[in-house]
């Protein structure tokens, strides 16, 4: 809208008379639209979780047009059409059984008779006041000063009023939080006393050497704002365009190279594609064999299908999300169809299945796009791209992951080695396989050098081609590698905006679209090869990965075979990548020399350690040797004491217990709902990976005791009373009963000890059990020397080392530098002098440690 006021005289203005003393002016306002400006669209915001399920469901049998026939196959335009009349379906229940979110005034429900009384006092001295404001005889100068004291007394009493009654609502909202709910406590919480950082994009910094998005986002760069090295995008319009071309352009495949292996592939990919396109469906449907319950086909096919009961099963266990895809159908609504929308969609699955066909419709992703590093200038690489998907297409995912899985099992495809996006695998599991072996060679008088590889864009650059090779070789039945095909290919974002009225939808020509079900495990079947390729995990060079974050180590008592050993391997290793058009990032990449305290290496190591260096053949450059890196989580240092790490957990915790200091700080919210908190938000940040790093010494561990003390005083406002004079002190044992919860030092052994319970008990993967069955030697070894691996925890626990019979956590107690963790004590003969620190321990860490077994018991 346009007001034409630039005309007009003031004179001229034409004024309306009313009762009060107020004037108002006619005017005339012209409204017109202005074309050049974008339409910025507004979105219905569903309150999903106020949705009245009884309609809901009444309203989608009131909705439903036609279930698919199950006694046929169905044609692929059969399956889309009926796809998109359930989502139809769906959308029109949700629209009349789900509110919408409205705005409302928070000052409203803040307005109280004293406050009405106190504004409408206001209201009336002001209009006395504007009677008398242009009056200039003495007796209007002094009633005019009154009634402005008079005004500003009633302001500053609405103000108190005001912030009377908001501390009043806020106290009601803080007390009414019920840490027994768990499925609004969080929730809650979050809303009230987390701060969210905005994500808005009103600036991006585009790199001089990037300007070629600008070109085909047809932006003049010489029209731009810039600094020293940077174009500046202001418009809203041309931010989202840049954007969506910078994500399409890592997915966009690179033109072929011609080279001798990549013709190859390329020509059986397409013949393998040829086939795949050929085949008929893997079943027929019919009344013996209907398309809501069909018969198993996995000798015959390589395929599962479902029933209705697995997918209720599934639906079940999903989150209650409320997100969604651009189908506008969340999680939460998922889990509350009725039966016959169930039986719909399962007959829509196995017909997709059988044609080994994936919907289009639900291979395209609403792209949100948030800042990796709010508090830094907004560049292209410190954005990170959402995929979010239509919920119901995870659901078909997992139920082909169920054959795809079967493939790997059957078939052993994928090594013992990758330890990422398997079942009863774990980051922990990776990292104690390394230090194990690391501590392993250090009781062998040996060295370990180790080198992290940086894939680039890793999972967003997988080759199709490459894959579907690898799918055929390995032996995938067709059906399957049929649907895996459709499964991948074809797939497209659109970035979520609200300054383009028809945002262009961007198809993905290699890589393995973020946020699908599958994409972990097709990437560890395209790297799988590379694990027992070039000797490695056979003799001197051993390799862990964790999907694309892959470590490769040797050892030896000399640091330059270290050295030549791990530039060979990672040359190849570049090589190999470079193959299969994956990017290794030399910059990117890291070395680190594990080695015992400097006097105790020999005298070359001495003087040449920090000269540890290998080099890039391609481009030449060295490889960054750093003294601590950062793996799956955890700052691993070159002497393994993990002070670095403890340190950093630390530094985390107390910013987040800073972050939330109104929480912990209200005295309106119960104490109990902080203690929760700390217990679930703080916490597993300090115990993280504990069984990598429980050999700390017991200065290292008071340092979290005291952290986690500090922690539980705020929460119980258990500090030394004016009362007493301020000499009432809250002992540790007192903390801990009011707090209820154990010590973290015992909540670690507890912890730990499950840890390597499943591990015992699992059959699966041969190198997660197979390092703790029995070797006293070892362990006894270890103990002398201080190189303490996890596996060795099984023998001190069993043998006394770590809690004495009193249930008091004495491992955690032991006078030990951090330099030197040897254990130089008998526990049948262990004197009080060689323990520190306060050793009380309360019911609740008794009862935590009793009654343990490694072993499964038999019923």
């Amino acid at each position: 809208m346009k007001v034409a006021t630039s005309t007009l005289k003031c004179s001229n203005l034409e004024t309306l008379d009313f009762e009060s003393d107020h004037r108002a002016i006619a005017i005339t306002a012209l409204i017109s639209h202005n074309t050049n400006n974008a339409t910025i669209k507004t979105k219905t915001t569903y309150l999903y979780k106020k949705t009245n399920w009884s309609a809901f469901s009444a309203n989608l049998n009131k909705f439903h047009k036609e279930s698919p026939p199950e006694f046929i196959n169905l044609t692929t335009d059969q399956i889309d059409k009926h796809i998109q009349d359930l989502q139809q379906t769906i959308n029109s229940a949700i629209e009349t059984s789900t509110p919408q979110f409205k705005e409302k005034c928070h000052l409203d429900n803040l307005v109280t008779s004293t406050i009405k009384t106190l504004y409408n006092r206001k209201h009336k001295l002001q209009s006395q006041l504007h009677k008398v404001r242009h009056k200039s005889d003495n007796f209007s100068k002094v009633l005019k000063n009154i009634i402005e004291l008079r005004i500003k007394e009633t302001k500053i009493k609405l103000a108190a009023e005001f912030t009377k009654e908001s501390k009043r609502i806020w106290a009601d909202k803080i007390k009414s939080i019920d840490h027994r709910n768990s499925a609004s406590f969080f929730p809650t919480l979050n809303k009230m006393f987390r701060k969210r950082n905005s994500q808005n994009i009103d600036k991006l910094l585009v790199n001089f050497n990037q300007r070629d998005i600008l070109v085909k986002c047809n932006i003049d760069a010489d029209e731009l704002d810039k600094t020293d090295n940077d174009f500046i995008i202001n418009s809203p319009e041309s931010i989202d365009k840049i954007i969506g071309e910078f994500f399409y352009a890592i997915n966009t495949s690179d033109p072929p190279t011609g080279a001798p292996l990549e013709k190859i592939i390329l020509n059986k990919s397409q013949e393998i594609r040829k086939i795949s396109s050929d085949l008929t469906p893997a079943t027929s449907f019919d009344r013996s064999n209907p398309a809501s319950r069909p018969a198993c086909l996995i000798e015959s096919s390589g395929l599962y299908f479902t029933n209705v009961t697995e997918v209720k099963r599934l639906l079940k266990h999903m989150s209650s999300k409320t997100s969604t895809g651009w189908d506008g159908v969340p999680n939460i609504i998922l889990k509350n169809l009725n039966n016959q929308i169930i039986k719909d969609y399962t007959i829509i699955f196995n017909n997709c299945i059988n044609s080994g066909y994936f919907p289009e419709a639900w291979k395209k992703a609403r792209l949100i796009v948030l800042k990796k590093k709010p508090k830094e200038d907004t560049r292209l690489d410190n954005l990170r791209p959402i995929s979010m998907l239509p919920a119901v297409s995870k659901l078909l995912e997992r139920i082909i992951k169920k054959s795809i899985n079967n493939f790997c099992t059957t078939k052993a495809i994928i090594p013992e080695h990758q330890f990422g996006f398997r079942n009863n695998h774990s980051t922990v599991h990776a990292i104690a396989k390394l230090t194990s072996d690391v501590n392993w060679n250090f009781m062998n008088n040996k060295m370990t050098g180790a080198v992290l590889i940086d894939i680039r864009k890793a999972f967003d650059s997988v080759w199709h081609d490459g894959l579907i090779y690898k799918l055929h070789g390995k032996g995938m039945h067709p059906h399957l590698i049929k649907l895996t095909i459709n499964m991948i290919t074809d797939r497209s974002f659109q970035l979520n905006t609200i300054h383009i009225n028809n945002p262009t939808t961007y198809t993905l020509t290699k890589g393995l679209q973020q946020g699908t079900v599958n994409s972990p495990t097709l990437f560890n079947i395209f790297t799988a090869d590379l694990l027992n390729l070039y000797g490695l995990n056979k003799s001197e060079l051993y390799a862990l990965a964790f999907a694309d974050d892959l470590i490769v180590y040797t050892s030896d008592s000399d640091q330059i075979s270290i050295q030549d050993r791990l530039e060979t391997i990672y040359n190849k290793i570049v090589n190999y990548y470079k193959n299969w058009k994956l990017e290794v990032n030399a910059k990117k990449c890291e070395t680190i020399l594990f080695r015992k305290p400097i006097k105790l290496e020999k005298n070359y190591t001495r003087k040449h350690w920090k000269e540890f260096r290998i080099f890039d053949a391609t481009s030449m450059v060295a490889i960054p040797h750093k003294r601590s890196v950062k793996y799956l989580g955890v700052t691993i240092d070159d002497l393994l004491n993990f002070r670095e790490h403890i340190n950093n957990q630390l530094k985390k915790a107390n910013n987040i217990f800073r972050a939330l200091k109104d929480l912990f700080r209200s005295k309106f919210l119960q104490n109990r709902a902080k203690i929760i908190t700390y217990l679930c938000c703080i916490r597993p940040i300090l115990a993280y990976s504990c069984p990598i790093w429980f050999n700390i010494s017991a200065s290292t561990m008071e340092s979290i005791r005291k952290f986690e003390r500090k922690v539980l005083r705020q929460c119980l406002n258990a500090y030394r009373s004016p009362e007493s004079n301020f000499t009432m002190k809250f002992s540790n044992y007192t903390l801990y009963n009011r707090a209820r919860i154990p010590r973290f030092d015992v909540f670690i052994i507890y912890l730990i000890r499950n840890f390597i319970k499943n591990a015992i008990n699992h059959h699966q993967n041969n190198l997660i059990p197979g390092a703790y069955y029995p070797r006293d030697e070892f362990h006894k070894a270890a103990i002398r020397e201080g190189f303490i691996s996890t596996e060795s925890f099984k023998y001190l626990d069993e043998n006394l080392y770590i809690i004495d019979e009193y249930f008091c956590p004495i491992f955690f107690h032991l006078k030990r530098s951090i330099w030197d963790k040897k254990i130089q004590f008998n526990p049948a003969t262990l004197n009080s002098d060689l323990l520190s620190f306060n050793r009380s321990v309360t019911r609740v860490d008794k009862d935590l440690l009793k009654k343990f077994s490694y072993y499964k018991t038999k019923k």
